[in-house]
């Protein structure tokens, strides 16, 4: 797995540098960002118990720091106070059993997981899950970045959520970044490798809008990315694929799979992004329209037998 070369540190540098442009206008991320991070933490531990019941105790703006170690947990880590994360460098190593089927859960609004390594005995479940606090109602604003994911099938899942971001973290995965009836997610900054090359997605979106997919390094999956049936501007811009096996694509537009027809995929922009193969490894396809419309999918630099399969009759395109 290749390191990320990203830190906590610079990475709130690099944020200053980042705007999101979506139809609701232009946003600095690294305002949205340090607004959510506390200066300080309210919790210490060095241990499972003190973790577990340090979230207990858990009070909104308050955070959780873990001192180096390995701690085992068999539950699901819950953080639902608003503001609140837990905080720790990549020696801080939570070890997650078998029976456990999402590691961490983000369901506070601006809750956040930061710096630590999570890691799965099973390669069933999820890593990392942003989801709402409440039925019915949205999670807002969640924060996934600079943790080292390994050992789960999907190594980050937004389900229900919008504003989100997942940042510069390292994702060893069968799926790496999954985004479900989300929108406005951030998704950037971020290595991710498959855990059996040639299998899987590096990051999927579904049913999905406004998703801003920027600046990743996607390696060895099946498809780098895939959406479907998502809609209104998901940018994919300036990611770049690598890896030892040939990919049945790069990047995949279609309709997801139902018992009914589910809409296609449109309005999306897929701008910039470099997809290589070595030469005896060539995709079939590389950037594969299979069933969407409206979108625009230019200026991309793809190794493939055919570079670009387009099916619907109003998409922009162009390839190098």
């Amino acid at each position: 797995m290749i390191e990320n070369k990203y830190n906590i540190h610079s990475l709130l540098q690099i944020l200053g540098s980042l705007r999101i442009v979506d139809q609701y206008g232009t946003v600095d991320v690294h305002d949205i960002i340090v607004d959510k991070i506390p200066v300080a933490w309210r919790y210490r531990v060095s241990s499972t118990d003190e973790l577990l019941g340090a979230l207990d105790r858990l009070r909104d703006g308050e955070s959780v720091f873990l001192e180096p170690g390995t701690y085992y947990i068999d539950e699901t880590l819950v953080v639902d106070r608003d503001h609140a994360g837990i905080v720790g460098g990549r020696d801080a190593v939570l070890v997650f059993n078998s029976s456990v089927g999402e590691a961490v859960r983000l369901e506070g609004y601006g809750s956040f997981l930061a710096g630590v390594s999570i890691r799965g005995n099973t390669s069933n479940g999820f890593g990392v899950v942003l989801a709402p606090k409440e039925t019915g109602k949205p999670g807002y604003g969640q924060i996934v970045y600079g943790v080292d994911i390994r050992g789960f099938e999907t190594g980050v899942r937004v389900l229900g959520s919008m504003n989100n971001m997942v940042l510069a973290n390292n994702v060893s995965s069968e799926y790496g970044v999954s985004i479900d009836n989300s929108a406005q997610s951030l998704v950037t900054l971020n290595t991710i490798g498959a855990t059996r090359q040639g299998v899987g997605v590096g990051v999927r979106t579904i049913y999905s809008q406004s998703v801003h997919i920027e600046n990743n390094y996607i390696i060895g999956f099946q498809y780098m990315v895939v959406l479907e049936s998502s809609y209104m501007v998901n940018v994919l811009y300036n990611n770049m694929s690598g890896g030892s096996v040939a990919p049945s694509a790069y990047i995949l537009l279609r309709s997801a799979y139902g018992f009914t027809p589910q809409p296609p995929t449109t309005y999306s922009r897929v701008i910039g992004n470099t997809c290589h193969a070595p030469a005896d490894l060539l995709p079939r396809r590389g950037i594969y329209e299979a069933v969407g419309d409206y979108n625009v999918i230019v200026d991309n630099i793809v190794d493939a037998v055919e570079k670009i399969v387009v099916t619907g009759e109003n998409t922009v395109y162009n390839v190098w």
